[in-house]
């Protein structure tokens, strides 16, 4: 930082100018608009002020753990780079369980109703081209109890394919992006408890562990999503995860 009266570049910890002696004035680095000691995030533009907030305790003597961060769905992360923050942390609903998981400090928690919509989108991206496909081929799809009980030749095959589909791709895109085509539109991003990203192996464990939860339950487990006041289902206690809704 610069002083303000005459331009000689100054300690970070400065209080004064050490060439002209005149207090120095706390600004913002992305619009320059003046800001109190302790400050978190300008008034004016809404940027955080993450340099000045250090400076601030770097003069009390104090030091802060760092914020979490938030996944970005349009950036290529590698697996050790971390997120760009997208928002500042949101204060957590009283009375909830969200304050006991570091996840929350990125969004509020991502309801069943929310979920529901998500999936279904997520299904149609994979069935929708098999279907395409199958038909283009000249075979026959199922529609009646009976054909159901004893689909066409080759039908097997195709419900085995979709099976893999979903599951590269739902791994695939939590992994890369925290989130899937059909999250996306409602802000929803999949992280660990802590904030922190998931690998590729709790990603697939996730998946696996859903699917086998829809099998045996037809689904139903997936009410105690709607019931909990965290908003994860079995699998995400299982696996440490954690889907939250993203502020826009």
């Amino acid at each position: 930082m610069n002083c303000q009266q005459c331009g000689q570049e100054t300690a970070p910890a400065a209080s004064f100018c050490r060439a002209c002696g005149a207090r120095l004035q706390l600004r913002c680095p992305s619009c320059q608009t003046p800001h109190n000691p302790g400050d978190r995030f300008c008034g004016y533009c809404g940027s955080a002020l993450a340099e000045a907030g250090a400076n601030d305790r770097e003069r009390d003597g104090t030091a802060a753990p760092p914020a979490p961060v938030a996944p970005s769905f349009d950036q290529h992360d590698p697996p050790s780079t971390p997120f760009q923050p997208y928002a500042p942390p949101a204060p957590s609903p009283a009375g909830t369980d969200a304050p006991t998981l570091g996840a929350f400090a990125l969004g509020r928690p991502g309801g069943f109703w929310l979920r529901l919509p998500a999936y279904l989108i997520d299904g149609l991206v994979i069935a929708v081209p098999l279907v395409v496909i199958w038909l283009l081929l000249g075979l026959p799809i199922p529609t009646t109890m009976e054909e159901i009980a004893n689909p066409p030749e080759g039908y097997d095959r195709l419900q085995l394919l979709s099976l893999l589909l979903n599951l590269i791709y739902d791994t695939a895109l939590i992994t890369i992006w925290a989130t899937t085509l059909g999250k996306r539109p409602f802000g929803l991003y999949v992280v660990r408890s802590d904030g922190s990203r998931i690998g590729p192996g709790r990603a697939l464990a996730r998946h696996l562990l859903t699917e086998l939860s829809f099998m045996f339950t037809l689904g139903l487990i997936f009410l105690v999503v709607a019931f909990r006041r965290d908003k994860r289902g079995l699998h995400d206690l299982i696996c440490d995860t954690v889907v939250i809704q993203r502020r826009r």
